[in-house]
Parts: structure tokens; C-alpha cells; sequence
């Protein structure tokens, strides 16, 4: 197999490097790459990581799952890009050169400097558009991407996918899913593979900053189960934890009537019934309570107070109209079924 012009021969592992083309304000970077070549011919799977520099729960599971595999008794590739943005990670920040562009939303988009809203990609561009495009080159030769990111723990872990790529996510078995009509900006490595066609589901494997366990766990069985339904590896997937498949906009907000203290003996991704009561609004001054509430219906709680996504703190303090909580209705839902690899 040749792949980003390294040679690796059937039945082994070869790590190696990819280079941004030249320099951008006079920085330059090469990402690893870890090439999986299988003992007989068949797809290709290439799983990215490290877009984000809080978020190694992904590179982790990586290099768990790199530890056990066996590539002579593989039929196919797997191909692994664990640290696509090394300079951010080494920052300790989601974004290179900084991540401001994430709090000051006033910014004009190409100055955020999100790695994941510059697919494919642009050999002369931004350096981190420049890191998509090395990238890129390899991503676009795949059968099927699995993306994996890292939300904060203020919300819940999920795995997503286009409409197309459902059976993709199934595959993955991860306790949460959804499927998304449409993505949720352009620029995304899920946009850029929709485009060319390639199955991809993206992985927010929480929280952020840290090595989570469970988290690990997660990613090692959802690259174990996709490289099975791919035939990559033999065997089929094993599913150790319940499923809930999150219906697309079926989600219910608790908004804060006043300011106050948020207070909950509940659990994210817990789920709860309607009338069941999840949060508690204290005031600050009369320490009383002058709020309290939960879902209407049965739903998954898919956040506590927050923002969305990524690079935010989490803080259970709360203004009038906050969001205190998010949740979101079940489609579907699965038993565990077979132990955990």
C-alpha cells in the first residue's frame, strides 16, 4: 500500500508524517500519521483526531486501539490522523494561533481560526486551512471517515451523521446519536465528505482538557465496530451499553425566569421522565428557591447550563432567560448486547 507517499508493506504498521505545503506568516507543521496496511486487500478507514487541541479523548483511543490491532489478520487499511493540529494541543487551546474567535463571536469567520470549518482545505491559505488540505489528501482516497472530537462536559457525548451515513452511525454504537438533516456550519470535515461522497460520523467523546476513561472506551469499540461493518476487521460489532438515537429537533429548553444558583442531582445523558424534576433555581440573595423544572416528555438531558459546543466554561450561575437546561426525545433505543472488546 502507498498512501501520502509512504510505502507500507501488507500485514504491518508504519507511522510517518504529513507536511503543510511551505509557510504561512512563517510557520510551518507536519502532522503524524499512522498507516494500517491489512495482511489481504480490501476498504479503507481513516479516522481523524486532534482537530481541536482541547480534545484528546479521541488521540487516546487512537493509541489504545493501535496497541491491540493486528494488521496481518486485517482484510483493508485503517488509517489514522490522531494529531491533525499538533500546535494547538501544545498550546492547550482549541484553535492556533488563538481561540478568541470562539468568545468573540463580532469576528469575521476566516480570523476564528477553527480547523473545522476550513475543509477541503487550501494548500496556500491560513495555516490551518493549510493543515486541512494536508490532511485532506489522504481523507479523500477513504471508504469511510470517523471524526472524532470532544465536547465540553457541561454537555452530553454524541455521535452524528448526515441522513445517508445512518447505518454508518449505527455501526459506531455510541450510547448517544442523531442524525442531522443538515450540517451545522459549512467548512466542516463532514461537509467536505458529504460533498465527495464518503461516508463520515463525526464523535464528540467528552470532556475536554482531560483523558476520560469511559470516553476512551467509547472511541476504542466505535473504531472497533466500523472497521467490522466494514469488513476490515472480522467479526461483528459489540454493543457493551444501551443506545438512544436523539430525534432531530425534538428538544426542550429550561430558561431561567430569574438569576440565580442552578442546582441538580442528576446526570448528563441520564434519562429522565416527563414531570420528573432535573434543576433547581436558588436565589442568591434570599437563598430560597424560585424555580424548579424538567422535561414535559421522556427525553435524554442532553445539556446543564453551558453553551454549546466547544471552548466554553461550564458555570452554574445563571442570568434571566439562560438556558439551565437541554433535552432532547428519544427515536430509538437499544439494550446492551455483547461484552465490550
Amino acid at each position: 500500500m502507498r498512501i501520502a507517499g509512504v510505502t507500507v508493506r501488507a500485514g504491518s504498521i508504519r507511522r510517518a508524517f504529513l507536511e503543510t505545503d511551505g509557510y504561512a506568516d512563517g510557520v510551518g507543521v507536519r502532522m503524524p500519521i499512522v498507516i494500517a496496511a491489512g495482511g489481504r486487500r480490501g476498504k479503507t478507514l481513516v479516522v481523524v483526531a486532534g482537530q481541536h487541541g482541547r480534545e484528546l479523548n479521541g488521540p487516546a483511543a487512537i493509541h489504545r486501539f493501535i496497541s491491540d490491532l493486528r494488521p496481518a489478520q486485517m482484510q483493508g487499511n485503517i488509517v489514522f490522523l490522531p494529531v491533525v493540529n499538533p500546535l494547538s494541543m501544545r498550546q492547550h487551546q482549541q484553535d492556533f494561533p488563538h481561540e478568541m474567535g470562539r468568545y468573540l463571536r463580532s469576528q469575521p469567520p476566516n480570523e476564528r481560526f477553527n480547523l473545522n470549518r476550513a475543509w477541503p482545505g487550501d494548500r496556500k491559505g491560513m495555516l490551518h486551512q493549510r493543515l486541512a488540505a494536508a490532511a485532506w489528501s489522504v481523507i479523500r482516497k477513504a471508504d469511510a471517515v470517523i471524526d472524532l472530537h470532544g465536547w465540553s462536559d457541561q454537555h452530553i457525548g454524541l455521535a452524528w451523521c448526515r441522513p445517508r451515513d445512518r447505518a454508518l452511525m449505527r455501526a459506531l454504537g455510541f450510547p448517544w446519536s442523531q442524525v442531522m438533516p443538515k450540517p451545522a456550519s459549512t467548512g466542516m470535515l463532514e461537509v467536505a465528505c458529504n460533498d465527495s461522497k464518503i461516508p463520515c460520523v463525526t464523535c464528540e467523546l467528552t470532556p475536554q482538557d482531560t483523558v476520560f476513561g469511559p470516553s476512551v472506551r467509547y472511541g476504542i469499540q466505535g473504531i472497533t465496530n466500523v472497521a467490522r461493518h466494514m469488513g476490515i476487521l472480522s467479526g461483528d460489532p459489540e454493543y457493551p451499553w444501551a443506545r438512544y438515537e436523539l430525534r432531530s429537533g425534538g428538544g426542550q429548553a429550561l430558561v431561567a425566569e430569574a438569576p440565580g444558583l442552578v442546582v441538580t442531582t442528576h446526570e448528563i445523558g441520564q434519562i429522565v421522565e416527563p414531570g420528573e424534576i432535573v434543576v433547581e433555581l436558588v436565589d442568591l440573595q434570599t437563598f430560597k428557591r424560585v424555580q424548579r423544572g424538567g422535561p414535559t416528555r421522556r427525553t435524554v438531558i442532553r445539556r446543564i447550563c453551558g453553551e454549546f459546543g466547544t471552548g466554553w466554561v461550564g458555570y452554574h450561575i445563571v442570568e434571566k432567560g439562560q438556558t439551565m437546561a437541554v433535552f432532547s426525545e428519544i427515536d430509538r433505543e437499544w439494550p446492551a448486547e455483547l461484552k465490550a472488546t
